[in-house]
């Protein structure tokens, strides 16, 4: 149970830093717009350089044993996981407990 606790800050969490990454990628694009009047060139790719960094490491940020992406979808799918590992032992028992009835 404490894993599957811990599984899940660690998921919101990484929630919470991908939605980070990505509001602060827009508010920095609105600004970029928005003085673009006053913004030296060199200042403005500067900027918008950083915003393409930001949009692509905020797509693949944390992640688990390099192939799954942390989201509160990875507890659902291990928890949907566990229920059905649960049911099969159940129908086995089951069946286990008739075969003993004679």
């Amino acid at each position: 149970m404490e894993l599957f606790c811990r599984l899940l800050l660690y998921c919101q969490w990484a929630d919470r830093i991908r939605a980070a990454a990505t509001e602060m990628a827009f508010l920095l694009r609105k600004l970029r717009d928005l003085c673009s009047s006053i913004m030296k060139p060199a200042e403005r790719s500067k900027l918008t350089l950083f915003i393409l960094e930001l949009s692509s490491k905020g797509e693949r940020m944390p992640v688990l044993l390099v192939i799954l992406p942390l989201s509160k979808g990875l507890v659902l799918q291990a928890v949907e996981t566990a229920l059905a590992f649960v049911v099969i032992l159940y129908q086995f028992r089951i069946m286990e407990e008739q075969k003993d009835i004679p």
